[in-house]
């Protein structure tokens, strides 16, 4: 057949030879911690230990990040910083990836400890029974580790991270407090009072994010020129693409003349962007699709479960986040971040439609 069309048998489907099987190690790795999560926390007591396991961690690259910012904010694990040297980085080479890992780590943080509280029935009757619950020893960590968590996110810098995990932050107090006030009208309430302390809390610990925005706005540094050039990728090869993992490869080709000269693009900084010019459209879509189809999952599992409804929230709210600042950077592409966010999506599937009834002894209410 291929001497009839003139083909070329040995020809490679991607235009850079081998490539898309060395990059192919990455996504099979996060495809594998979904599925590992998802099978391990069918029961509710593994599913609590992988969510306190994702708190914990985070929790723990966070106190290191403000250790090293403190000490030498221009070095990562004794090794001089190439970018960003000014921010907390704690781990990652990224300020936003940074940025969005501690801002998941607060959300779980913050669903722990919302949690407590309507074990306490601190919502049941208003402020008033709040506030007898305000001295429970047991949210001094998970109240204690969101404020760590939020303080990373302040000292990245990080505009869209930033963004990201307030919303987040809102959404998951927001799902988790629908069913404790009575209205909805109460909830918008609770709201100002909320806005009021993520202001406070930026004018004090966001001079990083604040001065970002003061001197560059919302533009992001050559990211629009990119996304034209990325296009333009996509046009010459719809159906297949350019092959897995080929971008930084080919982008100098397609680079506009109107981006700067400074720095290497070995990412679109939009991931559904690269998908469609490394896999081509067809399969770019699949996987939007798939994406699609999870977050319906965990959203009727967030507002239809009662006890153990912090699994499909976190998962949801988490993977949501991850999903957003994705559209505008690569985080979901490093796996630092990747493997903690599937793996509470992971953990969110599995706990989504779990009987309810009379909690047994080891289950997670």
């Amino acid at each position: 057949m291929s001497g009839l069309i003139g083909a070329d048998p040995t020809a490679p489907l991607a235009l850079v030879r081998d490539q898309p099987l060395f990059a192919l190690g990455a996504p099979l790795a996060c495809l594998g911690v979904l599925a590992c999560a998802f099978f391990v926390a069918s029961a509710p007591a593994h599913a609590e230990i992988l969510l306190k396991t994702v708190a914990w961690s985070g929790l723990a690259y966070a106190v290191y990040g403000i250790a090293a910012y403190l000490i030498d904010p221009s070095v990562v694990l004794l090794r001089d910083k190439v970018l960003d040297r000014n921010v907390l980085n704690a781990t990652f080479p990224n300020r936003n990836t940074a940025a969005l890992y501690f801002g998941c780590c607060m959300v779980v943080w913050e669903l722990i400890m919302l949690r407590r509280l309507v074990a306490r029935d601190g919502f049941r009757h208003g402020w008033s029974s709040l506030r007898a619950v305000t001295w429970d020893r047991r949210l001094l960590v998970p109240g204690a580790a969101s404020l760590i968590c939020m303080t990373c996110v302040m000292l990245t810098g990080s505009r869209a991270g930033l963004v990201v995990s307030l919303a987040g932050g809102v959404g998951a107090a927001s799902l988790v407090l629908r069913r404790q006030l009575p209205s909805w009208r109460r909830l918008l309430w609770a709201l100002p009072p909320a806005l009021a302390v993520m202001t406070a809390a930026l004018a004090v610990l966001g001079g990083q994010v604040t001065g970002r925005l003061g001197a560059h706005g919302l533009e992001g540094g050559g990211r629009w020129e990119t996304y034209v050039s990325t296009w333009r990728m996509i046009r010459d090869h719809p159906l297949i693409g350019s092959g897995l993992g080929s971008f930084r490869y080919i982008f100098p080709r397609y680079r506009s003349a109107d981006a700067s000269i400074w720095g290497i693009w070995d990412r679109a900084h939009s991931t559904p962007l690269e998908l469609a010019a490394e896999l081509g459209v067809p399969l770019a879509l699949v996987v939007c699709l798939g994406w699609a189809v999870v977050l319906a999952f965990l959203v009727k599992g967030a507002l239809q479960r009662r006890n153990g409804a912090i699994f499909p929230i976190a998962g949801l709210v988490c993977g949501t986040m991850a999903i957003v600042h994705s559209l505008v950077d690569f985080s979901l592409q490093i796996p630092g971040l990747a493997i903690p966010v599937l793996s509470l999506v992971g953990v969110g599937l599995a706990q989504r439609h779990r009987a309810e009834g009379r909690p047994r002894r080891g289950r997670a209410t």
